[in-house]
């Protein structure tokens, strides 16, 4: 069938059950009476603020739930510098564009001074990762000294 469509939602695909888990197969025969269920994912909207009295209104991004959005060209104001993207207006959180919207949100553009670095959110797994990674690098460097320090009192 065609697909159907729903305002503010885009259709996912057909399912077998009302959780929308399993996909239905359209190319094996019906031999018996058959409900399928619609899946959708739902429009998302997602607002940019650039946080400071006097700024433009706010712009509106839509993006489809479960996507990541396109991180925008970075806003400028005068006499600051733009630091990035946060989740609430006084921080201290910055939002990752490598995650996928779930629900509606806010950005906040953060300002720094003048020649203040731009920050790159990272989520909790890659924080974790990268600390396991020089974990592992610095107990390697310590287990490599270990061996010479041994054959050195040996002699």
């Amino acid at each position: 069938p065609d697909d159907p469509t729903w305002d503010g939602h885009v259709f996912n695909n057909w399912f077998k059950d009302a959780d929308c888990l399993n996909v239905y197969d359209f190319n094996k025969t019906i031999t018996k009476n058959t409900n399928l269920y619609a899946g959708w994912f739902e429009i998302l909207d997602v607002t940019f603020n650039l946080n400071y009295e006097g700024a433009p209104q706010p712009t509106v991004t839509k993006v489809t739930e479960g996507q990541a959005i396109a991180e925008p060209s970075d806003p400028n104001r005068s006499g600051f510098a733009f630091t990035g993207w946060m989740l609430s207006a006084s921080g201290p959180q910055y939002y990752d564009f490598t995650q996928p919207v779930q629900q509606k949100l806010t950005l906040y553009a953060s300002w720094g001074a003048v020649g203040s670095k731009k920050v790159k959110a990272k989520t909790f797994e890659a924080e974790a990762a990268e600390a396991e990674a020089a974990a592992a690098e610095e107990q390697a460097a310590d287990g490599a000294a270990e061996p010479a320090a041994v054959e050195e009192a040996a002699q």
